[in-house]
């Protein structure tokens, strides 16, 4: 837009003749008047305005970005959990360690708290010396146990030697007399011998029962 400004003919040309508020005494001129007068014809007659062209606005561009948007929805509740579960240890004890963080996510199974395993591993201590000693009984019982069953199966089998030996001497005699056969003769001999090798093995397995 520009400015023009339009000055009248009567502006730019010195006036002959005092305007009526002014007025002339004695022939002379008020001083303070005249200076008036001739800074409003200077200025009735000063150069037109000149109109300068305001630079160009800034204008910041900004390509467009096509990506996702995340709509929030605040609102007031309350959290649960969508399942509980009850934790009660099996033992009495102190609490040693917890392996978990408060909001740590857990398993089935998983290691939560450790109670103090002092106690329980003295009474384990006690519990196996117990059974050493426990055990160190029962086997001096079956030692014990083992050593009677080998006597009195010892002493059985030695019925039977003297048995078998009582009937082989008969059968000898029977033999000599004609009163019996050869073959009862072999069979009260060869009854004899398991015998005597039977209360062999009873001696030997006494001995090795009192050795243990």
């Amino acid at each position: 837009m520009r400015s023009t400004v339009n000055l009248h003919a009567s502006q730019c040309e010195t006036p002959t003749k005092a305007p009526h508020p002014f007025r002339i005494r004695g022939g002379r001129c008020d001083f303070a008047c005249a200076i008036l007068l001739s800074s409003i014809a200077i200025a009735g007659c000063s150069e037109t305005n000149i109109y300068h062209e305001p630079p160009p606005p800034e204008v910041i561009v900004i390509h467009p970005v096509r990506k996702g948007v995340t709509s929030y929805l605040q609102q007031t509740g309350t959290a649960q959990a969508s399942e509980r579960v009850e934790l009660r240890a099996r033992i009495t004890g102190f609490l040693a360690k917890r392996e978990f963080h408060d909001g740590d996510t857990v398993k089935a199974g998983q290691l939560l708290f450790v109670i103090d395993e002092e106690p329980f591993q003295i009474q384990l201590l006690q519990a196996k010396a117990r059974q050493g000693e426990l055990e160190a009984a029962l086997k001096k019982a079956e030692q014990s146990k083992a050593r009677e069953i080998t006597q009195a199966q010892r002493e059985l089998d030695q019925s039977d030697l003297d048995l078998a030996i009582s009937l082989h001497t008969r059968t000898e005699t029977l033999y000599v007399r004609n009163a019996t056969s050869r073959e009862e003769l072999d069979r009260t001999g060869a009854a004899l011998k398991r015998a005597e090798a039977q209360v062999s093995s009873d001696r030997a397995n006494q001995e090795q029962v009192a050795a243990d």
